[in-house]
């Protein structure tokens, strides 16, 4: 049961990447830039958390 949940969710991981790989061939440096800058700044904002 464990191995067919963990073959399962590698399957899952391995389609949304062959999805992210087609989506993300064709995109500039700058796009990549801007993506970048955006996740950074999601991550902070999720990573700072309440001030107490």
């Amino acid at each position: 049961m464990f191995l067919s949940i963990v073959s399962g969710l590698q399957h899952w991981a391995m389609q949304i990447q062959r999805i992210l790989n087609y989506k993300l061939d064709h995109l500039s440096p700058q796009d990549y830039s801007i993506m970048l800058v955006f996740a950074i700044a999601i991550g902070y904002c999720l990573l700072k958390g309440p001030n107490v």
